[in-house]
């Protein structure tokens, strides 16, 4: 004779709930740790992008433009394979994610734009 064991149904939810966190976290720290190893030219166009974004709503134009002149041929490699409207709408809709200014007031969002423009990953793309 054979006896069913019954479990709870709340904690075969629970459990497979528990199973499902841990494999979304498990992904999450291994495209980190693979999306930082590597530098594509379309992350470096996107940091060049990112400044250049910053000193252009500053007001510092010149920077701006120095900043994307270091990235023309990663942009050139882009651009072969995808539209450069294509490109900067994903460059713009990456920079909206990262960093939501419309969220702020006029006094935060320029204490963030000036933290940008200040850092040292800006500062390398300005000179």
């Amino acid at each position: 004779m054979s006896r069913l064991v019954s479990i709870p149904r709340t904690s075969l939810i629970a459990d497979r709930s528990r199973c499902l966190s841990i494999a979304l976290l498990a992904s999450v720290v291994i495209c980190t740790v693979f999306l930082a190893g590597c530098s594509s030219a379309e992350d470096k166009v996107y940091k060049a992008f990112r400044c250049a974004k910053v000193a252009s709503l500053l007001g510092a134009d010149a920077a701006a433009k120095t900043a994307m002149s270091k990235v023309t041929i990663e942009m050139e490699k882009l651009t072969t394979s995808t539209s450069p409207d294509y490109i900067g709408r994903k460059l713009n809709e990456r920079f909206d994610e990262e960093a939501p200014l419309y969220r702020y007031g006029p006094a935060t969002r320029t204490a963030v734009l000036t933290k940008a423009y200040e850092s040292r990953e800006c500062q390398k793309y300005y000179k």
